[in-house]
C-alpha cells in the first residue's frame, strides 16, 4: 500500500498517511500540528483505503488515528437549498459511504480495527469509530454530536441514527442537548471500549495491535463475522450460523497449512534434501 494520500481542502494541504510495519496498518488522518476539519474527500479515501486493506494480506490489524490534535474536528460541508444539485449529490453519496461504514464495512472487513482517539471527535468522526472494533480514547478528548452533521447524515435512511453502542439515555442527552462529552464519560456510555491517559494509551493500542497480529487472521474473520452477524439472528439460527462458520473454518484452516507443508516438502525436493521412493 502507499505511504500516503495527498489532497487539498478549505483548510490547506492535508493528508490520510498510512504505515505498515509488522502486520499492522497505521492510518492516520490530518495534520500533525493543526486542526483537522474532514471534508468529503477524505470519507472517499477512507472508504478506498479500508476496502485496498482488506484485500492486503500484509496487513493484519489497522489503527486509525488522527496525525495531529484532534481525531476529528468536525465535517466541512454545506447542504442549503441555495447549493447547486451536483454538489447535494456530492455530499448524499460521501453521507451515504459514512453509513456504510458504521453499519458495514468496517464490521465486516476481515482485519480488526482500532480506533486510537485523542482531542475532538466530532459528528462523522464518532459514525466512523462506531464501526471500529476497539476504541480507544484518551481521558480528556472531546465527544460532539454535532446537529448541522446530523442533518446531513439525515439525507439517507437511518444515516442521523445515534450509535447503537451507547445507551439510549446517553444517547438522548448527548444528541439533544449538543454536550461535549470527555473519555470517561464516552466509556460510561458504551462508545468506546477503553479510556486512558495520554501516557498509557499508544502503548496501550500498539502492544493490543500486536497482539491481535500474531492470532491466524482466518479465525479472527471467523470472529468478526460471528460478532456482525449472530445479533440479529434467532438462538437456532445463530447456533446453525456458529456451527457452519464453524466448519468453515476449520476447513479453510486445513487447506493452509496443507498448501504451507507441500511448499515445504517442494522445496526441500528441489533443495536435495528429501528424495521421495528412497525413504528419505
Amino acid at each position: 500500500m502507499s505511504n500516503s494520500v495527498q489532497y487539498a481542502n478549505a483548510e490547506g494541504e492535508c493528508s490520510i498517511q498510512t504505515q505498515l510495519e509488522q502486520g499492522v496498518l497505521t492510518v492516520s488522518i490530518g495534520q500533525k500540528d493543526a486542526s483537522f476539519f474532514w471534508d468529503l474527500r477524505v470519507i472517499h479515501d477512507l472508504f478506498a483505503l479500508f476496502q485496498k486493506a482488506d484485500a492486503d494480506e500484509a496487513v493484519r490489524v489497522l489503527i486509525v488515528q488522527g496525525s495531529g490534535p484532534d481525531f476529528c474536528a468536525g465535517l466541512v460541508a454545506r447542504a442549503e437549498t441555495g447549493d447547486s444539485m451536483e454538489e447535494r449529490a456530492r455530499i448524499k453519496n460521501a453521507m451515504e459511504l459514512v453509513q456504510q461504514l458504521r453499519t458495514r464495512t468496517l464490521k465486516l472487513l476481515s482485519k480488526p480495527v482500532i480506533a486510537l482517539v485523542r482531542g475532538r471527535c466530532s459528528g462523522v468522526g464518532i459514525r466512523l469509530i462506531e464501526g471500529c472494533d476497539i476504541i480507544y480514547a484518551q481521558d480528556d478528548s472531546q465527544f460532539f454530536f454535532a446537529q448541522d452533521e446530523l442533518g446531513l447524515l439525515a439525507l439517507i435512511p437511518g444515516g442521523a441514527d445515534g450509535p447503537s453502542c451507547m445507551s439510549a439515555r446517553a444517547r438522548s442527552y448527548y444528541s439533544i442537548c449538543e454536550q461535549y462529552f470527555d473519555g470517561n464519560a464516552a466509556e460510561q456510555s458504551g462508545l468506546v471500549t477503553f479510556s486512558s491517559s495520554a501516557q498509557e494509551i499508544v502503548e496501550a493500542v500498539q502492544s493490543l495491535a500486536k497482539t491481535l497480529s500474531e492470532k491466524d487472521p482466518l479465525a479472527v474473520k471467523f470472529t468478526k463475522d460471528t460478532l456482525a452477524h449472530v445479533g440479529s439472528m434467532s438462538w437456532d439460527a445463530s447456533v446453525n450460523f456458529t456451527a457452519a462458520k464453524f466448519a468453515e473454518l476449520k476447513a479453510l484452516q486445513a487447506v493452509s497449512e496443507g498448501s504451507a507443508t507441500r511448499a515445504s516438502a517442494v522445496a526441500s525436493f528441489l533443495a536435495g534434501k528429501s528424495k521421495p521412493g528412497l525413504g528419505r
